[in-house]
């Protein structure tokens, strides 16, 4: 079975808070929750030095933490979740988020290790559980994954994101049917969401069904068609349907919106029917 390409689970979650406690006209959070997360750094920054009182105090470490994480910058989060963990042993939310920067590091243990601790704190914490099956499925164990997919599922029988992880980790086990059906179950929940309908191509391409993949796979495009992944998808299935025209035409495209990882595409499988072309041999000049 050839190994298909850009499998995505979700975004991982980032906790705001386990309970909310301040006030809307509160500039540390209201920028958070608003997306504003350089003018929450500021903020929360002049909150900690205010001399505010001890929640608040500890709010605005993990709030400044989060926007760290979401302007790339993990080291920083780290540290500022730390500081709140060391200031509140019994922060579920901390630990959550720790986890999630830890996540973003590729270290998966310790990202593990703090969603245990923030599930034993808050055993109704769903994105907890979920972004402990994203560790998992990079720890290459989807086994472990699904049952934290079902965990959190149990809790928010109604969150897509969760059944397009599932799925993912269903088509690592190769459980192409189940995880089209999770594919399917996500897009019912959120149908103006590329993501499961470019995983559910893959699991279509997987399965041989080349003509649903390449719906699915233009779906994906008309939702999103800035993402070069989905370019990419497409050039490999015609590759797979020995079309070298238009797998060149694709391919050309998925570099065109930003497409870079040469050595995945001299190494992908799915490409091979291509490589003798023209076309693709002139695209790979010199690369």
């Amino acid at each position: 079975m050839k190994k298909r390409s850009f499998i995505a689970v979700a975004l991982l979650v980032i906790i705001i808070s386990a309970e909310v406690g301040y006030a809307d006209s509160d500039p540390c959070y209201d920028a958070v929750k608003q997306g504003k997360f350089r003018d929450a750094i500021a903020l929360c920054t002049k909150q900690i030095g205010s001399g505010a009182d001890e929640k608040n105090i500890n709010d605005a470490y993990l709030y400044r933490g989060i926007a760290y994480l979401e302007t790339g910058k993990p080291d920083l989060a780290i540290a500022d979740f730390d500081i709140v963990i060391k200031r509140n042993e019994s922060d579920a939310a901390a630990y959550s988020n720790r986890g999630t920067a830890y996540m973003s590091k590729n270290m998966f243990l310790l990202a593990i290790a703090d969603f245990d601790k923030a599930i034993k704190l808050n055993p109704r914490d769903d994105i907890a559980y979920k972004n402990r099956g994203v560790a998992s499925i990079g720890r290459k164990q989807p086994d472990q994954a699904i049952a934290d997919f079902n965990k959190a599922l149990e809790i928010n029988p109604n969150d897509d994101a969760t059944y397009n992880d599932r799925g993912a980790a269903y088509l690592k086990m190769g459980k192409t049917d189940l995880a089209i059906a999770d594919y399917t179950k996500s897009i019912q929940l959120n149908p103006t969401n590329d993501e499961p309908y470019r995983n559910r191509g893959a699991a279509y391409m997987t399965a041989g069904r080349f003509d649903a993949a390449i719906v699915d796979y233009s779906k994906a495009l008309e939702l999103d068609s800035t993402d070069s992944r989905g370019y990419y998808n497409m050039a490999c299935l015609h590759s797979l349907q020995k079309n070298a025209k238009e797998a060149c035409s694709w391919l050309q495209k998925a570099i065109d919106h930003g497409y870079s990882n040469w050595e995945h595409i001299k190494e992908d499988s799915d490409l091979e029917n291509v490589r003798a072309a023209e076309c693709y041999q002139k695209i790979m000049k010199g690369k």
